[in-house]
């Protein structure tokens, strides 16, 4: 069971500025088990090479499946 809410391309405002958090982008803590953490700077990083200021985006968009297969690892950082 997880705390997750799906959405559809629909479910996204047309002015809202999102980014896509990669399953590169999340880690798991040996000290929180069954929780998750993202790396910012990679996004910040992505962000700026695509010519958009980190500070207007409003939204992560995480695909359930990779996030799923990440809390299913047992690499902890």
């Amino acid at each position: 069971m997880a705390p997750f809410q799906r959405l559809g391309i629909e479910d996204f405002l047309p002015d809202s500025l999102a980014i896509t958090v990669t399953q590169g982008d999340m880690i798991l803590s040996a000290d929180k088990p069954g929780k998750f953490g993202i790396l910012l700077p990679p996004l910040k990083s992505r962000a700026v090479e695509g010519g958009v200021d980190y500070w207007d985006i409003e939204h992560f968009v995480i695909q359930v499946a990779d996030l799923e297969e990440l809390l299913q690892m047992s690499v902890f950082v």
